[in-house]
C-alpha cells in the first residue's frame, strides 16, 4: 500500500468545517472522482492523536504533475503530493 504525504489547501468553501485553509497529513488514496476523500493529519487539539479531514464526494479531479484540484459537493480543494512511501 502507497502513503501519500500531502499538504491540503482549502481554496473555497461554503462552510467551516474544516478548521484551517492548509493542513498537512498522509492519505492512502488520491481524490478520485466518485469516492470520498479522507485526510489524515497532526491534531489541532493538544492532547488528540490526529485529526482526520473527509470531504463529501468528489465531484471533478484536476491533476498537474503532483497537485491535484478536486471539487466535492460544497468546496474547492488542491492537494499536493510531497512525497510517497511504501506501508
Amino acid at each position: 500500500m502507497t502513503i501519500y504525504n500531502v499538504i491540503l489547501k482549502k481554496i473555497e468553501s461554503n462552510h467551516t468545517n474544516v478548521r484551517t485553509n492548509e493542513t498537512a497529513g498522509r492519505v492512502i488514496d488520491l481524490p478520485t472522482v466518485g469516492k470520498y476523500f479522507v485526510l489524515v493529519g497532526e491534531s489541532l487539539t493538544p492532547g488528540m492523536d490526529a485529526r482526520c479531514i473527509t470531504t463529501t464526494e468528489v465531484k471533478s479531479v484536476e491533476q498537474l504533475d503532483k497537485v491535484y484540484k478536486f471539487k466535492t459537493l460544497n468546496s474547492t480543494y488542491e492537494l499536493e503530493v510531497v512525497s510517497e512511501s511504501e506501508g
